[in-house]
């Protein structure tokens, strides 16, 4: 055995509360951090990395300060106060994605640097989740630049300098997604973050049902994949029409943890989960943790495993429950 590393795995809630300022999100991600720090005391061992779900900074842009009554009222809202750039959005087939470049700076702040503050302050890497953002850059005269007229689903990297190590976009869309105009990374852009903890990759929500991705992440030396997700559909029930089992069985047997076996690098695969409720807008899942039983890997999880868990191959550690916040801590050898 070599090196030992410790994860928190957030299984996030957030709330309309949540995304009325940036103060109030900070505060969110604050408590969230205070939470895993509370646990540390308690005798878990502080974390060398953290994980957030998919899409913890979506709303940012879309509430600003005011909630609507339903997502229709919502979007109809900010169609009426931007009513030009809409149409061109629209006509030019991206979508809704006018909201998310309405006020992108001021959206990529309030999210991000609440995350990067807590990777200092809690010396740790931390992965925020993701956001629908522009193309961004920085250089000394301007800051940060937009780059062009479209939106990817992002994530990134962040050190325990605070240091954004480089983002990934998500390649493989949801339908909802197409609609408001998001566009699909590329797998030619996927490469893992080579830190100190070794190669991490991150494969976003479905990117980490697609083997190809797997395959690339794994051909780079990737040892840890993080595939935060954000699931809108009801966990105990069928996914889709036509289809028998649940979506925790289709997710557990046949997502990223079932991918990772049998692969030459990979060794870990981290899966958090979002349990937010946003007007009607819902997310359910379970958090999960697999291990590839092929490469040699020691998990101490102060978690209680449920035995009807069992037949996933290579599964570890779960969520207890699939609409609650949790976090699931663990340390890992190797």
């Amino acid at each position: 055995m070599g090196y030992e590393i410790t994860v928190a795995v957030v299984q996030s809630g957030f709330h309309p509360e949540d995304y009325l300022s940036a103060e109030t999100f900070a505060a969110k991600v604050s408590w969230c951090f205070e939470t895993i720090s509370i646990r540390g005391k308690r005798g878990h061992p502080r974390p060398h990395l953290v994980v957030f779900p998919e899409l913890t900074g979506l709303w940012i842009p879309l509430l600003a300060g005011k909630i609507a009554r339903s997502l229709t009222a919502l979007a109809s809202q900010r169609l009426l106060s931007s009513p030009l750039k809409a149409l061109r959005s629209l006509l030019s087939g991206r979508g809704a994605s006018f909201v998310f470049l309405n006020d992108w700076v001021h959206t990529f702040h309030a999210w991000i640097e609440p995350f990067r503050e807590a990777a200092r302050r809690y010396d740790t890497f931390v992965c925020p989740g993701s956001i629908f953002l522009p193309d961004l850059d920085w250089e000394a005269a301007k800051g940060w630049q937009r780059r062009g007229n479209r939106i990817w689903n992002s994530s990134c990297l962040i050190n325990p300098q605070g240091k954004i190590l480089g983002w990934t976009r998500k390649i493989n869309l949801a339908r909802e997604e197409m609609v408001l105009g998001v566009k699909g990374g590329t797998l030619t852009e996927l490469t893992p973050y080579q830190t100190d903890l070794g190669n991490i990759g991150i494969l976003v929500c479905k990117d980490g049902f697609h083997e190809r991705a797997v395959e690339r992440l794994d051909r780079q030396g990737c040892r840890i994949v993080l595939m935060p997700s954000a699931n809108p559909k009801a966990w105990t029930e069928p996914p889709r029409a036509g289809t028998y089992v649940s979506q925790e069985k289709e997710w557990l047997s046949q997502g990223l943890g079932s991918l990772i076996q049998g692969r030459e690098n990979i060794s870990l695969s981290i899966n958090p989960m979002s349990v937010s409720w946003i007007l009607e807008h819902r997310d359910e899942g379970r958090s999960n943790v697999f291990v590839n039983r092929s490469r040699p890997v020691l998990l101490q999880s102060r978690e209680e495993f449920p035995v009807e868990y069992n037949g996933y191959p290579g599964l570890e550690i779960i969520a207890s429950c699939h609409d609650c916040e949790e976090i699931l801590s663990f340390s890992m050898e190797e």
